[in-house]
């Protein structure tokens, strides 16, 4: 996706002397994902708005794209299915949050169940970046900053009756939590594949 695009804008950097030629596919590469992160974020703001929520899709954003960023989990193979499997994330969360009645004690079971798991597994790699040892660390520490900050943030609103801010950051660390899961068991099938063949 937008792969052409990215080789046209590239080359007329190079073209431009704007970028070091020797660095070009790092520069072409950046180009194509600053375009996927782009499309992806106007969809989600599309679907908050057409669903009637744009709050809280806004806010689910500004709080799992950060946590995504360190805590790695799940990737699609391709960025089509990448693109498809976000859009139909931010459409399922607001649409539990529409539709399923979420108490305060039902929101505070899965902030903790979602903590558990996200502070166990975090960072899970993907098999396209592996981290080394001193990454780990990094993303770990950060992982559980973003974390604490999220949880403790969710734990004043539902103080404070601000439920559907409450519901919105569980429902964050929740879909978090599923991409850690559902990276990890990849990880593994991979790893058991890998030995079979190897």
């Amino acid at each position: 996706m937008f792969y052409h695009l990215s080789e046209q804008i590239t080359d007329y950097f190079e073209t431009q002397q704007v970028i070091d030629p020797k660095k070009r596919e790092l520069y072409r590469y950046g180009v194509q994902q600053g375009f996927t992160i782009l499309l992806n974020l106007m969809t989600a703001i599309a679907i908050s708005l057409l669903c009637g929520m744009l709050l809280q899709g806004l806010l689910f954003l500004a709080a799992y794209i950060p946590l995504r960023s360190y805590a790695g989990g799940y990737h699609a193979k391709t960025p089509i299915r990448c693109y498809v499997l976000s859009a139909g994330m931010i459409l399922a969360v607001l649409l539990v949050m529409r539709f399923v009645p979420i108490t305060d004690r039902i929101c505070f079971i899965i902030l903790v169940i979602a903590s558990i798991i996200v502070l166990l597994l975090a960072p899970v790699e993907d098999q396209h970046k592996p981290l080394d040892a001193v990454e780990i660390r990094v993303y770990r520490r950060r992982t559980g900053l973003l974390w604490l900050t999220e949880l403790l943030i969710a734990v004043v609103c539902l103080v404070l009756q601000l439920r559907e801010a409450a519901v919105c950051l569980a429902m964050t660390l929740l879909v978090m939590a599923v991409m850690l899961v559902l990276g990890y068991w990849k990880n593994r099938i991979l790893h058991k594949r890998a030995v079979k063949e190897g």
